[in-house]
């Protein structure tokens, strides 16, 4: 009862300066958030084999639009003849559908597994699983399945094939989604938490901040840390989860 007699007397004393406050807290709060949304990323892993040193290009594109140079990432493959992985890191938000240009030049390659990996989700295909979610684009001559492999026979200097469906499809990011809904309500109710009961301890802290060039610098240090502190817990929080 005490306890919501105080609450209750704190809305009661709340101005329009300590709602500005809060909305602020809110916001600065929300910025870990922002910076994950919009540095999302989808690494592709390719298990590979090819009969000599080659350069591997992955395209990415939207929903609509072409591939372009601009939207690349090119890996070496050095192991001539064994198989090797081969990791490519991609903009989520850019990347709907991708294109795998195996190489420059004509000859068999061997594919073992695809893998899709991003904050939350992972998706591998090997064998027919490739097969029957990717197909033949150019210069394929063919692009068959043997054992747990897929063959591929390349007739020119630009092969390449392109998945089926969206990655949008491809992984959910509902979880994703539902991890950011929770950080919201946390930071909502620490920003109510601030608009209560902030009063006594913003007083002191602010008069010196006001009077204090040395202590302000301070303070800024602090918030600059606490803001990068959040933005690898929130990272670590989403690895944890997965």
């Amino acid at each position: 009862m005490k306890l919501i007699q105080r609450i209750t007397h704190k809305i009661r004393e709340i101005t329009y300066k300590d709602i500005i406050g809060g909305i602020g807290v809110f916001l600065i709060l929300l910025i870990p958030l922002a910076v994950h949304y919009n540095t999302r990323t989808i690494v592709v892993e390719i298990d590979m084999k090819m009969p000599a040193r080659d350069m591997v290009q992955l395209f990415y594109k939207g929903g609509s639009g072409y591939y372009t140079e601009e939207n690349s990432v090119v890996r070496q493959y050095e192991k001539e003849g064994q198989w090797q992985e081969l990791y490519f890191e991609i903009p989520q938000g850019d990347a709907e559908f991708i294109r795998i240009d195996p190489g420059t030049r004509a000859g068999e390659i061997r594919i073992r597994k695809i893998c899709f990996k991003d904050s939350v989700n992972e998706k591998c295909f090997s064998g027919g699983e490739i097969r029957g979610n990717f197909r033949p684009l150019n210069q394929i001559e063919k692009f068959d399945v043997e054992g747990d492999e897929l063959k591929v026979i390349s007739v020119g200097n630009d092969p390449h094939f392109e998945i089926e469906d969206s990655l949008k499809l491809l992984l959910d990011n509902s979880k994703m989604y539902r991890y950011y809904g929770l950080y919201v309500l946390v930071v909502g109710i620490l920003a109510i938490v601030f608009i209560l009961f902030k009063k006594p301890l913003w007083g002191v802290i602010w008069g010196k901040v006001s009077s204090n060039k040395l202590f302000k610098n301070v303070i800024l240090f602090f918030l600059t840390l606490l803001l990068l502190y959040y933005i690898s817990y929130f990272n670590i929080l989403l690895n944890y989860f997965n």
